[in-house]
């Protein structure tokens, strides 16, 4: 396993051409399926909280919005943004001190395929692209002199997961989520949120 996510780090690249074409096809198939829907339920707009279990960007808490249609019965796509709170680390080593605010975002698109467990409860596997937007800012400083330090980087990356929904009532339901990220590194991110069906 750790040499296929090797692999796809290394010579699978994601552009942010590529990405923004498949969330064309993404909201495009959203608004046809949603004409042909029949059942409420099929559309949900939420919330949720998620914790990014990564050393490289720092592990943050996250709060983003989600939107999710289904385009067929056991079939949905998914378009969820993600703001981690930034987060300030202070080094020392060697006589070279820093202290650097770090700030991260993540735009993802996935499907899930549907595994219904009774009128309540649907489990998920996952898969899609995020794209994840990281800034580091501050300064570093060696022997009194001070160094201003400040990098923007956004790069692609493949999401592998899985899923849980509760339906708590057609309006309402709640969702639990793990997902690895996989680009030059892997790292786990886990969410849990609440949606509006409609």
């Amino acid at each position: 396993m750790k040499q296929i996510i090797k692999y796809l780090g290394k010579n699978v690249r994601v552009t942010m051409g590529n990405f923004l074409l498949i969330a064309c096809v993404v909201l495009f198939a959203g608004n046809f399926s949603a004409a042909n829907a029949q059942e409420k339920g099929d559309k949900g707009i939420g919330v949720h909280v998620a914790f990014n279990t990564g050393d490289v960007p720092p592990p943050d808490l996250g709060f983003g919005a989600k939107f999710r249609t289904n385009f067929a019965a056991k079939w949905r796509l998914e378009a969820a943004f993600t703001y981690y709170a930034p987060k300030t680390l202070k080094e020392e080593l060697l006589g070279v001190s820093s202290e650097l605010k770090y700030g991260l975002w993540d735009l993802s698109a996935n499907m899930h395929f549907l595994l219904r467990l009774g009128d309540a409860v649907n489990i998920y596997p996952l898969a899609g692209l995020s794209f994840l937007g990281q800034s580091v800012s501050g300064t570093a400083t060696a022997f009194g002199v001070s160094v201003p330090m400040d990098d923007n980087v956004t790069d692609g990356f493949f999401n592998l997961g899985a899923g849980v929904d509760f339906k708590l009532s057609p309006k309402l339901t709640i969702n639990a989520e793990p997902k690895l990220v996989i680009g030059e590194d892997a790292f786990l991110v886990i969410s849990a949120g609440v949606l509006f069906n409609f």
